[in-house]
């Protein structure tokens, strides 16, 4: 991300195009050199009614190219997440065991990423969108002007939570489990991290450091944990932006 850009993280999408294309409107009318970070699960919707979940309502290969042009053009990142590592696990199989049962399970919105966008693929488009998620990184740090620490602001992003012992370069298995799924305690259960404002939850890193996350379909607007995900691709849920230089959070 460069200086002069405005950094604004996009919730997950799941393949509603159409509020993507209004945010992305949205943004770039009132924004300049916008830098987005879109927080993963831009694929599978979710949506309780069938026929919404086929164009016009969502489509995965508009939202695909949009956030591929984005990214393409040094006009933002998108982190690895549970839907998208589950679509290229799918894919693998498929392409290297063709003959064989696929042991992925297909739902939660996977069919229809695979009857609008995968299936009329060639092998070498198939291969081409395996390879590109397979680089996608599990967590980035940006650095930011944060208005609610009247700061710069170091932003650690996934999509489900940063560790911050995590090599940025070589994550373990587990920090990235804890970037697709989330944290989990002792018992295997999830932990709500995003609830607990406490800076010692950073090992001794200062205040001016910023969890953010999306993958629990709700926004927490915590002064050092934030999670933007308004349900987007579910009955009722919105696409959210958030620009922390601004304080702003708007939904579509």
């Amino acid at each position: 991300m460069k200086d002069n850009q405005t950094l604004i993280f996009v919730s997950d999408v799941h393949s509603q195009h159409q509020k993507l294309e209004s945010a992305l409107t949205w943004c770039t009318e009132n924004f300049e050199n916008c830098y987005y970070c879109y927080l993963g699960d831009i694929f599978d919707s979710r949506l309780d009614n069938h026929e919404k979940n086929y164009p016009p309502f969502s489509d995965s290969r508009i939202t695909y190219w949009l956030v591929r042009d984005t990214i393409k053009y040094n006009e933002g990142v998108l982190l690895q997440s549970n839907h998208q590592d589950k679509l290229r696990r799918w894919l693998h199989h498929n392409l290297t065991n063709p003959e064989k049962k696929n042991p992925v399970t297909v739902n939660y919105g996977l069919d229809y990423t695979l009857a609008q966008f995968v299936e009329p693929m060639t092998i070498e488009e198939k291969w081409d969108l395996h390879d590109w998620i397979v680089e996608l990184p599990y967590h980035v740090v940006i650095e930011s002007y944060d208005l609610q620490h009247d700061c710069q602001t170091s932003f650690l992003c996934s999509h489900a939570y940063f560790n911050t012992a995590v090599n940025l370069e070589n994550p373990s298995k587990k920090h990235k489990q804890e970037a697709l799924y989330g944290l989990l305690d002792e018992s295997n259960q999830r932990v709500d991290w995003w609830s607990q404002d406490n800076p010692v939850l950073f090992y001794g890193k200062t205040q001016e450091y910023v969890r953010v996350a999306g993958h629990y379909h709700l926004v927490s607007r915590g002064l050092y944990n934030r999670v933007i995900d308004a349900g987007c691709g579910s009955t009722a849920g919105s696409l959210c932006v958030h620009i922390p230089a601004y304080g702003l959070y708007q939904e579509f």
